[in-house]
């Protein structure tokens, strides 16, 4: 199950990095992709599956919106901060994130989803107002005459992120975290052996060991070994 959720993040990705001319390039953004989930879960103490789940499609979504690969992974960061700070379960990381595509999608910022749908776990109209410089009265004027482009999003996550960074070092200390962090890595470590085909050859191997252990000889050692043993231990 592990390989083949790892198979469609890659893919989910690849559909962000196969724009390159060069195929080599795309390769290389690809994997750096990938590892920028891997580091975000670990550095964080956030569950790597789950991580990547919503990466992949945040990075879909930032790329219909125009963003570079830095700057999706720039606002990615800030919010996983954010996020991690305030203690977000996957179902609020989850809906804030869903909140943030429909802005990188559509390209404009509604109240919707400043009121109900990000608004409803941290302050988003606060927030929002605190990154452009302006009160709150003007963030839903513009949001209403459709003047609040998804490019707002940088600065937003840089001031969800300065509000919510008091609260990191605990959260990421937590054994909560630790534990999150073990599996991430240990899921890590399990994607890299899939990778470098070890599965398959251990697999051949112990087709092979158990091909062996059906021979006659191999049959007749045991029971000898077996015999041994019962008179050994009587």
């Amino acid at each position: 199950e592990e390989g083949s959720r790892l198979v469609t993040f890659q893919h989910m990705l690849e559909v962000v990095t196969s724009d390159s001319k060069d195929a080599t390039q795309s390769q290389a953004d690809l994997a750096n992709m990938m590892q920028f989930a891997t580091n975000i879960a670990v550095k964080y103490g956030m569950e790597l599956t789950g991580v990547r789940d919503i990466f992949a499609k945040f990075a879909i979504s930032a790329k219909t919106a125009g963003f570079s690969q830095q700057q999706t992974e720039y606002i990615f960061e800030n919010m996983s901060v954010a996020l991690r700070s305030m203690n977000a379960d996957a179902y609020v990381s989850q809906r804030i994130y869903r909140a943030l595509d429909q802005i990188m999608q559509t390209g404009h910022v509604s109240m919707l989803q400043l009121h109900r749908e990000i608004g409803l776990q941290m302050p988003a109209i606060q927030i929002m107002a605190t990154s452009l410089g302006i009160t709150t009265t003007k963030v839903e004027e513009l949001s209403k005459r459709g003047q609040l482009g998804a490019d707002t999003l940088l600065k937003f996550s840089e001031a969800a992120k300065a509000l919510y960074l008091p609260g990191l070092a605990t959260a990421i200390n937590s054994p909560t975290a630790a534990l999150n962090r073990l599996i991430s890595q240990w899921t890590a470590t399990m994607d890299s052996m899939l990778n470098a085909g070890l599965f398959d050859k251990l697999g051949a191997q112990f087709n092979r060991l158990t091909e062996m252990l059906k021979q006659p000889d191999t049959l007749n050692f045991f029971k000898m070994l077996a015999d041994v043993l019962g008179k050994t231990v009587s």
